[in-house]
């Protein structure tokens, strides 16, 4: 006991003291490790308040996107459920529903390659129409199987035709989307 004390009293820290008993580390000073431990908690404080700020911020663009898509769903019942008007080339309404007489030009007709909600591979039909007062509207006619393509019975509507259909607004591309082939 009498050693130990001795040693104590003529080594300086507790770091040699242990050296004394076999073990060996790297000597740093009491006030380097406290540097340390406050530099690693400062770290990890600063991580905590960034992922918080972060996850706050995911929150409130999530709550304005969930606002965004209610009004997106009103809008679209509101249309759906209303009367359809004439159309005209001045409706600005979105998921208007609208009505109106004229023909179907199928030989400017597109098919849009898409898949159907089960997967399987077809193509959308968008039809060139022309209303009695000579505007030209785009129809969507609907999704066909791929192997309906060239049938001719996809095309049976001759003369003029009334067709009630919901009008959509174009929208501009935004810098994700691709540009068409």
């Amino acid at each position: 006991i009498r050693d130990s004390t001795l040693v104590l009293k003529q080594q300086h820290g507790i770091g040699t003291l242990l050296m004394s008993y076999g073990y060996s580390f790297s000597q740093q000073s009491i006030f380097g490790e406290v540097n340390l431990k406050l530099k690693r908690l400062f770290l990890f404080q600063l991580f905590v308040a960034l992922f918080i700020t972060l996850f706050c911020a995911l929150g409130t663009w999530q709550l304005y996107r969930l606002q965004w898509k209610m009004e997106l769903i009103s809008e679209i019942t509101f249309g759906l459920n209303s009367t359809p008007i004439t159309y005209s080339n001045s409706i600005k309404k979105n998921y208007q529903r609208v009505i109106s007489d004229g023909s179907y030009n199928f030989k400017d007709q597109i098919y849009l390659y898409s898949l159907n909600e089960k997967g399987k591979p077809g193509f959308d039909v968008i039809t060139p129409f022309e209303t009695l007062g000579k505007e030209i509207v785009l129809v969507n006619r609907g999704w066909i199987p791929k192997e309906f393509k060239e049938l001719p019975k996809i095309n049976s509507m001759k003369g003029n035709t009334k067709i009630i259909g919901l009008l959509r607004k174009i929208y501009k591309a935004n810098i994700f989307k691709p540009d068409n082939d």
